[in-house]
């Protein structure tokens, strides 16, 4: 090997390590991302479920609310679902 060789393979293994490092940076954004939507989730979930009681409180029966209850889980997880994915598949994808 010459020494032309070092150095093209030093500089690919510097745009590796790179490339590397900003890979990482971009799976920690999207986890902070992900933790910032589990956060709002919670906090509409929370408001939800409090207007549920108000609401059970002066004009449903119980198997309404229920039902609600269910949609209201239903689309949360139809929103979460798909994020955990995403993650799952990047990290497996990054390693």
């Amino acid at each position: 090997m010459t020494d032309r060789d070092h150095k093209e393979i030093f500089k690919e293994l510097n745009s590796i390590k790179t490339e590397d490092a900003l890979q990482s940076q971009k799976i920690k954004q999207m986890q902070k991302d992900i933790l910032n939507i589990d956060k709002k989730v919670d906090r509409i979930e929370n408001k939800l479920s409090l207007f549920i009681e108000k609401a059970d409180e002066k004009y449903a029966e119980k198997k309404d609310v229920e039902r609600i209850n269910s949609i209201i889980n239903k689309i949360t997880w139809l929103l979460i679902t798909p994020v955990i994915w995403t993650v799952i598949a990047l990290v497996l994808n990054f390693k």
